[in-house]
């Protein structure tokens, strides 16, 4: 009877040596999978911080034009309006800038 349970011994320790290969394959296959995925989230999480960088030093840059953009206007437009004034001085006046101003 000794060799039948040592056959049996056996059988049970190749089944758990079985099982315990399918638990280690399967936890192996659930760990290369979270890696994946963190890897895929780091990887997600940086493509946006950069989309969204890019996208800030656009509006920053379309900001910055439309700012300066503004100033130009405004100078020029009182440059033009002094010239007008000036002119409008002049006519009302009746004399010349070079009269005026010598």
């Amino acid at each position: 009877m000794a060799p039948a349970f040592s056959c049996m011994e056996q059988g049970n320790t190749a089944n758990d040596a079985v099982e315990d290969a399918v638990d280690d394959e399967a936890r192996g296959a659930v760990e290369d999978a979270a890696d994946d995925e963190a890897r895929d989230a780091v990887e997600d999480a940086a493509d946006d911080e950069a989309r969204d960088g890019v996208e800030d030093a656009a509006n920053d840059e379309a900001r910055d034009d439309a700012v300066e953009d503004a100033a130009n206007d405004a100078a020029r437009n009182a440059v033009e309006d002094a010239a007008d004034d000036e002119a409008r001085d002049g006519v009302q006046s009746g004399q010349s800038p070079t009269q005026r101003y010598g």
